[in-house]
């Protein structure tokens, strides 16, 4: 739609410079002698009209086109002169008609009246063509009145002048007849043409005189055609200047509504895009989240790789669920999994209450981590708080179901290992070392509802909780490890009764020793 506005404008534009390009405009011939003597009032036919030149030598031609004018001056008639051919030369919108010399005119009455004749069709064909181009009924009324007195005034002239013409002819014959009486008698004849002489002079002055008139009536009629052209052209002029400033104004608008187009269409497509990408890397940042710490996450997303570290103080915990597969035939492996969901995502909630991370599971076991990636000195207490809240969750809910529940095996061991995300097309986030071997082996093998821990583990926790001796077992690979059961919060600790939620003073006391 824009692009069709957009032709429609630059056509209209081209048709504008166009039409100004083939304008009509003014143009000028000059009458001067080779030494550049500009020849005043002198006639010129132009295609068979007459022309007087002004003060400058010129006669103007308005409102006439290049092809036009070229065409007049090959037609171009100087009547009063006989030498040789006529100069013409081009300078501009000026044609330069050079003769060799300056010529009077002879005082010839017969090619004078010609003359006026020729003049008196041209004023009267002015007349007819000034009543053909209309206008203004009063205005061209005095017009044609003005051309009117002055072919009258001509028409005197013209008569005068053959009265003149017939008295030279009378004078002629009666000197002639005159001469052959006398016999050539030199005396008469010498008195006969004095008169004769001062007759002609008579006449010379009569036609300068009639000249004088001519020149300035034609002047006037070629004035006031050139104003009337001036006005015409400023008038076209004018509108031409409106019509180009209207067009520019068009298609300046229509380009910047294109422009303005453009650039909403761009920032809207730009926005869109933005927020589409936002979206993603959110996310992206929640399913990185999901799969991977905070902090590692962060990591990866600023340097698209994560390093392995090393961690000197951990603590970690395995919850294995016992009953799996015997629960497992009583209801769909859907329900089966949607109860093993429920239960790891109660697991979830507490382990982030207590700045622990959880790392995976594995089938029926769930495993997580204090201390890690987050470094700090709290996690064995960390880990043992969180033990004894699923062990509680855990008793309640088997309660609830009137004993139609799993139960749990929890294993605890502190010490050092080694955290990084492993995989290529799935991250995951991994621990190693001998601290997690441990720390499976006590929960495998260990009594149900029980929270086990290690020597490693008990001699962090060992002035907070109360525990129950378990003497050593024999971990497989490991060899005679001491083990503990966590029975409870010691009571001046405790915020319960039953020892497994921490009260403000021993959380006091932590936040100021650890």
């Amino acid at each position: 739609m824009y692009f069709k506005k957009i032709f429609i404008a630059l056509c209209l534009l081209f048709f504008a410079f166009s039409f100004d390009i083939n304008a009509q405009k003014n143009y000028a011939i000059k009458l001067q002698t080779t030494n550049n003597e500009k020849l005043v009032g002198q006639m010129i036919m132009v295609k068979n009209i007459g022309y007087i030149t002004d003060n400058e030598g010129v006669i103007r031609l308005n409102n006439i086109s290049k092809d036009e004018f070229n065409k007049m001056a090959e037609d171009i008639l100087l009547p009063q002169y006989s030498g040789k051919s006529l100069k013409k030369e081009y300078r501009g919108n000026f044609l330069y008609v050079v003769i060799p010399n300056r010529t009077d005119l002879p005082l010839n009455l017969n090619s004078y009246i010609t003359e006026l004749k020729k003049q008196k069709e041209e004023l009267e064909n002015i007349i007819k063509q000034r009543l053909n181009r209309g206008g203004n009924n009063e205005e061209v009324e005095k017009e044609i009145e003005k051309y009117k007195q002055q072919l009258n005034k001509l028409e005197q002239r013209l008569v005068k002048k053959e009265e003149l013409l017939e008295e030279q002819k009378a004078i002629k014959e009666k000197l002639y007849k005159e001469i052959d009486k006398l016999g050539g008698n030199a005396e008469i004849f010498r008195k006969e043409s004095e008169e004769l002489g001062k007759f002609a002079e008579q006449i010379k002055k009569e036609k300068d005189l009639s000249d004088s008139a001519l020149n300035e009536s034609q002047q006037n009629l070629q004035t006031s055609e050139i104003e009337k052209n001036k006005q015409q052209k400023k008038a076209q002029n004018n509108f031409r200047a409106f019509s180009i400033t209207i067009i520019l104004s068009i298609v300046a608008l229509i380009v910047f509504s294109i422009i303005l187009w453009i650039i909403l269409k761009a920032s809207r497509k730009l926005r869109q895009q933005k927020q589409e990408i936002e979206a993603n890397r959110v996310k992206i940042e929640s399913l990185l989240l999901n799969i991977l710490p905070k902090d590692v996450a962060e990591e990866l997303s600023l340097k698209g790789t994560t390093e392995t570290k090393y961690y000197e103080h951990t603590t970690i915990l395995f919850a294995d669920v016992k009953g799996f597969s015997s629960m497992a035939k009583g209801i769909t492996p859907q329900q089966l999994i949607l109860e093993l969901d429920a239960t790891f995502g109660k697991f979830d909630d507490i382990v982030h209450q207590h700045n622990i991370e959880r790392i995976k599971t594995m089938g029926d076991c769930y495993m997580c981590t204090g201390g890690v990636p987050k470094r700090n000195r709290t996690n064995p207490i960390d880990v043992t708080l969180a033990a004894l809240e699923i062990q509680k969750w855990m008793a309640d809910e088997k309660a609830k179901r009137n004993g139609s529940f799993w139960e749990i095996r929890l294993g605890i061991h502190s010490g050092d290992l080694v955290a990084g995300v492993i995989g290529k097309t799935k991250f995951a986030f991994d621990v190693w070392g001998n601290s997690v071997n441990t720390a499976a082996r006590m929960e495998s093998g260990r009594e149900v509802g029980k929270v086990n821990i290690s020597e490693a583990t008990y001699q962090y926790i060992k002035d907070y909780f109360i525990f129950t001796p378990r003497g050593k077992i024999d971990a497989k690979n490991i060899g005679m490890i001491d083990t503990y059961f966590v029975d409870r919060l010691k009571p001046e600790y405790s915020k319960d009764d039953e020892g497994f939620i921490p009260n403000d003073i021993f959380l006091e006391y932590i936040k100021n020793n650890f």
